[in-house]
């Protein structure tokens, strides 16, 4: 029983980390796994119940228009958007999400904090770079850098590199590696956003 209980902490621990990130609203009841069943009644099927853990996807937040002198008030003249989110190439329909929620629910927006793929490179406080595919395209003058390093350039811009959307979810299963992957990715982030003002 204690592998079990070690299984279910880590699920538990994942599923806190998505609902933190918005990403998924999820309900977990432990007591449909209680042994109940009286003494010589035939054991349960090993297959998962679908009301053990019922899940569902919660709408997507609606974009917040604003205009860019009034979603950038606070910051520094020269300074467009607290930060981008840059990327080498569109994201797909999931990593879009992905991306749009961490946005959200990091207080931004398309305006803030843009998610940007081609053009010039933006002005902003900081970088969140999705990717070494990213940080290559973007940032050609640095060797390449592990996951979760953080640079500040010549002109004292925070510059974090983390991992792709895609990187988190090409992996059908949880584990607790990924769990505690995505929970410094999380960290990260903020970390860096949250010390983009401060930072010029």
């Amino acid at each position: 029983m204690n592998g079990i209980e070690e299984i279910l902490n880590g699920l538990e621990d994942h599923l806190a980390l998505l609902r933190e990130l918005g990403v998924w609203s999820v309900e977990m009841d432990r007591s449909l796994l209680a042994e109940s069943s009286p003494a010589g009644a035939s054991a349960p099927s090993a297959r998962p119940s679908q009301s053990a853990a019922a899940m569902r996807r919660p709408p997507a937040p609606a974009p917040r228009a604003a205009p860019a002198a009034a979603a950038n008030a606070g910051l520094s003249p020269r300074i467009r958007c607290k930060a981008a989110f840059l990327v080498a190439a569109p994201l797909d329909e999931a990593g879009s999400e992905m991306t749009g929620k961490i946005v959200a629910a990091l207080g931004g927006d398309a305006v803030t904090m843009p998610v940007v793929s081609d053009g010039p490179l933006p002005d902003a406080a900081s970088y969140v770079v999705l990717g070494a595919a990213s940080f290559k395209k973007w940032f050609p003058q640095f060797a390449a850098v592990a996951p979760g390093t953080h640079i500040v350039d010549g002109e004292k811009r925070r510059i974090l590199v983390t991992h792709a959307p895609g990187d988190i979810l090409r992996f059908p299963v949880v584990t607790p590696a990924l769990a505690q992957m995505k929970r410094r990715m999380w960290a990260s982030i903020k970390a860096v956003v949250s010390g983009a003002e401060g930072a010029i």
